[in-house]
């Protein structure tokens, strides 16, 4: 049993899961928000967008440079072979999901986001080596597109200022997270040329910035039109960025852990 728990507790940190927990609950938050209803199958299509998008990156990280995270290439190290069938197939039943409610507008979302999500390790992330924090603001893009899968699920896309204004706070939050997440790559960042952050500034000036953008977060939440909701939604994204950003200056790697599923917070404060 504790075998099991251990495993359990790993994969969930390794595989992915936290973000793609994090991205469903952003879309959950997104339909509170915009007043749309709660479906399950709205809530669970985030989440078959992104773990195959996550499982095929730590993939491919574990077959191209396993040494960067040992733990996390000891684990994946178990069920490495499996992967690719893993992504096939819930890839496929999210897709077959769409299809069965012909929603032919989130079909092609859908698959755009996987095409762009599946080429990142491979293509897109190399992009840095050229373009200073593209990583950053390319997965910010993606999280950000979340916002509009309510309103695209229930065929009334809309684009009013609430909608844009609470994407550019989920991107500012996707923001802070992959640049926190950086400070834990920043050796082999560093090894392979990636113009990230801690990269370009160095890593106590990157803890510096970072702490900079969670108080600019709060404040576009707070002197914008963004409702109560979304601002509650701010100080507490703010508190757990903080606590993490202390956490890693520590030397505590539960620091990680805790940006990673920042977003799976949102879903009590959703709820009430």
């Amino acid at each position: 049993m504790k075998l099991f728990s251990s495993f359990f507790t790993h994969h969930l940190k390794h595989a992915g899961h936290l973000q793609a927990l994090g991205a469903a609950c952003i879309v959950f938050s997104a339909a509170i928000l915009l007043q749309f209803p709660i479906e399950l199958a709205l809530v669970l299509l985030p989440y078959g967008l992104f773990l195959p998008i996550y499982l095929n990156d730590r993939y491919y990280d574990f077959k191209t440079s396993p040494e960067d995270d040992r733990e996390r290439s000891e684990h994946i190290r178990h069920y490495d072979k499996s992967i690719p069938l893993v992504v096939v197939i819930v890839a496929a039943v999210t897709l077959g999901i769409l299809m069965w409610l012909s929603n032919y507008v989130l079909i092609v979302f859908s698959v755009l986001v996987y095409i762009l999500g599946l080429l990142y390790p491979s293509f897109f992330k190399s992009l840095t080596l050229q373009v200073p924090l593209f990583k950053n603001i390319y997965v910010a893009a993606v999280f950000a597109a979340l916002v509009f899968i309510p309103s695209m699920y229930f065929a009334a896309v809309r684009f009013d200022e609430i909608t844009l204004l609470f994407a550019g706070f989920v991107s500012l939050e996707a923001l802070i997270m992959q640049m926190h997440l950086d400070l834990k790559d920043r050796t082999s960042d560093g090894k392979r040329g990636l113009k990230t952050l801690p990269n370009i500034i160095g890593y106590r000036s990157a803890v510096s910035l970072i702490a900079v953008l969670i108080v600019v977060s709060v404040l576009f939440a707070l002197l914008t039109p963004l409702p109560m909701f979304v601002q509650t939604l701010a100080v507490t994204s703010a508190l757990i960025n903080g606590i993490a950003l202390w956490l890693v200056d520590r030397g505590d790697d539960r620091g990680y852990v805790l940006m990673a599923a920042k977003f799976i917070f949102w879903i009590p404060l959703a709820a009430l």
